[in-house]
């Protein structure tokens, strides 16, 4: 697998105070600058240099290809393992002391969406209940204008 169609050479933001990219992608070969300037002067001083350009292509190109032959079986052996359940013991501890009460799941809830969302999944639950008196057996739709374009 190539890394681009052009074998083009990714260049990386040097981060302060964590290397994300090493922790992410492990030691690899891809240049990192600490700003534009420096990242335009080596790819002046690389593009200046045709074996130079080559050798970096070559080594990213081959890095890429190992890399990404070792994150499918990782990736392989992670869902195997989860099919086996070998994760349940440590996913039951993880998530142990979360209630499933109405209000701890409320919370849960509130903490991940935004006003609008939480707004929207009101009113969902407001016409589903709504339908359920009136005696609709039909499934309640995400849409609020089809809803109301039934209701005229």
């Amino acid at each position: 697998m190539k890394l681009c169609i052009w074998d083009a050479i990714p260049i990386l933001p040097k981060r302060k105070g964590i290397d994300a990219y090493d922790i992410l992608l492990g030691k690899h070969p891809l240049p990192v600058f600490e700003s534009w300037k420096e990242a335009r002067t080596f790819a002046e001083t690389v593009y200046a240099d045709p074996e130079k350009l080559n050798r970096l292509q070559t080594e990213c190109l081959t890095w890429w290809d190992a890399y990404l032959e070792r994150l499918q079986s990782d990736l392989s052996e992670f869902i195997e393992h989860g099919r086996a359940e070998a994760f349940k013991d440590r996913i039951k501890l993880r998530f142990e002391h979360m209630t499933p009460s109405k209000l701890g799941r409320f919370r849960e809830l509130a903490a991940h969406q935004n006003l609008d969302q939480l707004k929207a999944r009101i009113q969902f639950r407001v016409m589903k209940y709504w339908r359920r008196l009136r005696g609709d057996k039909s499934d309640a739709t995400w849409s609020l204008d089809a809803d109301r374009s039934d209701e005229t």
